[in-house]
């Protein structure tokens, strides 16, 4: 008996200020990656992103992410998140109520 080849494909698209994210997905997808993947992290870009140039981008690693995550969403009880950054360029995030 033959069986077709199964195929999927996940994409973990860098963040952006001013978006809004659920935790618990985002969580789970960076764990994901964070196994299957050879990256050890992702781009999260603020407000003064200019393409192909490395200002306002910021570089994180996955275990970082999901720790900073996790602590949000404990300490606001919240399910989803609105990136933001300080004024000294620091992640930052505001809870979003449903």
């Amino acid at each position: 008996m033959a069986y077709k080849y199964l195929n999927r494909s996940a994409v973990l698209e860098h963040l952006q200020e001013g978006q809004t994210v659920n935790i618990d997905e985002y969580i789970e997808k960076l764990r994901f990656f964070k196994k299957y993947t050879d990256n050890q992290g992702t781009y999260i870009t603020d407000r003064r992103y200019i393409e192909y140039s490395e200002i306002g981008l910021h570089y994180y690693k996955f275990d970082t992410l999901i720790k900073f995550f996790e602590n949000f969403k404990h300490e606001n009880g919240t399910k989803k998140a609105l990136i933001t950054f300080s004024k000294n360029h620091c992640l930052q995030c505001e809870p979003v109520r449903d």
